[in-house]
Formats: structure tokens, sequence, C-alpha cells
């Protein structure tokens, strides 16, 4: 996949920032890798564009091979072109050529019948928002995105795309977007992680898919993955709106729930319970709840 774009990365430390725990289970060794930490000061916003010439797809994963620093990509001054693997890791060690050539699975949590020699209507959105993801390499334990990710160096990249893309049949009536905030309660207070809810609804109403993303892969994962379809069973406008990252503890469904989730006009807000299962990177939590605005 070809992007280009800005990242502007914001350093923010506290309770409930972790790294990713599900992206890999694997960690293979970095042996002899270069580690480079140029420094992010905190709570100042830098801004990261794209290189052309600086493309982590181009350089061997478990290589010295550096792609870049926080200081060449911060002095692009416009944005360029470049290269992103679309899966979520590169595990198999693949060449460049072959990650180039290779191919990506989405899954959709909704089903469809297709009838031979019958045209059929599918809706395919992705999320963009989202999706570019800037890695400035500064953490302290020497740690990649994923542990089957580049280390040692800064780059663009993406682990969200899988849960970015929705396949529907038919055509969604209404695509709304919401702003939301997830509050994660515990002993030692509260975290809060913001994302974007997007979310396709049918002419009747009825939710045919959408996704539910954080704005930042190193915060707390508890809203994250593509939107099962629903309706309204009691009719009484308080939606159960699930979603689901694949497999959580143990091989088990990760799953969530927005409960009581209400669709709203333009620039309203309100608030609803979440619930979550299969994460025990949660435990030790005491409940969460979510705020959210609508902005699309």
């Amino acid at each position: 996949m070809r992007l280009r774009g800005v990242r502007r990365h914001e350093r923010r430390d506290g309770p409930g920032v972790r790294r990713e725990p599900r992206l890999g289970d694997v960690r293979p060794a970095h042996a002899g890798n270069v580690y480079s930490n140029d420094p992010i000061t905190d709570e100042q916003v830098h801004t990261f564009c794209t290189a052309a010439d600086r493309s982590e797809v181009a350089v061997g994963t478990f290589t010295t091979a550096l792609v870049g620093s926080n200081a060449q990509f911060e002095a692009v001054e416009t944005p360029e072109l470049t290269e992103i693997d679309l899966a979520l890791d590169n595990r198999e060690n693949l060449d460049a050529p072959a990650r180039r050539a290779a191919t990506v699975t989405v899954a959709t949590p909704g089903s469809f019948s297709v009838a031979e020699a019958t045209d059929v209507s599918l809706t395919l959105a992705m999320d963009l928002n989202r999706m570019l993801r800037y890695f400035a390499n500064t953490r302290a334990e020497l740690g990649a995105p994923n542990p089957n990710m580049k280390g040692g160096t800064s780059y663009f990249f993406t682990t969200v795309f899988p849960f970015s893309t929705v396949l529907v049949a038919g055509e969604g009536a209404t695509i709304e977007g919401y702003r939301l905030t997830v509050v994660a309660a515990s002993e030692l207070g509260a975290s809060q992680v913001p994302g974007w809810l997007t979310v396709i609804r049918g002419a009747d109403g009825a939710v045919v898919g959408g996704v539910v993303i954080g704005d930042d892969d190193n915060d707390l994962t508890v809203a994250k993955g593509n939107l099962a379809p629903a309706v309204d069973d009691d009719e009484d406008g308080q939606w159960v709106l699930e979603y689901g990252l694949g497999a959580g503890d143990g091989g088990q469904p990760f799953t969530g729930r927005l409960q009581g989730f209400q669709f709203l006009g333009a620039g309203a807000s309100d608030t609803c319970d979440v619930t979550v299962e299969g994460a025990s990177w949660l435990d030790g939590y005491t409940g969460f709840t979510a705020s959210y605005t609508r902005e699309l």
C-alpha cells in the first residue's frame, strides 16, 4: 500500500499507557541491532512526514539496517509517497519483493450469500484517519511496535489495517462518525483512551458494519475492532454495539460492547457503559465507560 501522510506525535506517559499486548506472540531476536534513541520532548507536538526513500518494507526486519531517525522524518517538509506493509508483522522474515507480492486477508463479522451468476452489491469501506502510524523509537525497553517488526530505528507503519476495513452486503445508507473516549477505572485512578467510532447503517437503520479504533497503539487496548451487525431489538433507541479484535486469551475471542449506545445528531454527546471479555491485560481494572460525540 502506498501512502502519503503526516503523523503528529505527542509523548504521553501515565496510568494505562501500555504496549499493545496482542499483535505478536513470538519474540525473535533482533541480534546486533543498532539502537538510536532520538529524543521526543514531553508534552510537545512534533510533526513527522512520510519520505519516499525511507520505507520499513525495503529494510530487512531482523537486520542492523536503519530506516531513518526522528530528525530525518521531521525534516521532510512535504509528505511523499511511501510503502506500508499491511500485514500485522513480518514474522516470516520475508524480503522486500516477497512482502510486496504478499496478500492480506480481511475478515468481516457479517455474512451474506451470493447466488451463482447473480450480481451482488457490496460496500467496502476503509477508515484511513488512524491507519498511518509512526514509530518514534523512544521505548526504554528497546521494543518495536510489534516483536516481529523492525527495531532500532524510526519509521511509518500500520498495525490496524484489518481492523479499519469493513465489507458489507448492499449499499450503506448512512455512515456516522463519533469521537470516542473510553475511561478505564482502577485502584490507581482513571485512564482515558481516546479513539474513533465509524458506524455504517442500512436503509432500515440497522447497523451493518463499522469499526472502532484507538488514536494510539500505545494506549490500553479496550475499544478496537470491527463492529458486528446489530439491530435495536427493543426499539427504545438503546443499542448494543459489539466489536471484536480476533483472538484474545488462550485463543478465545476478544469482544467488547458499547452498552446503551444511542445514535445522535451532529455535535451531540452522550455516554454509555463498556464491557469486555477475553482480555487478561484488562485485569485489575474495575469498570469502563465511554463518552462520545457525533462528528460525522
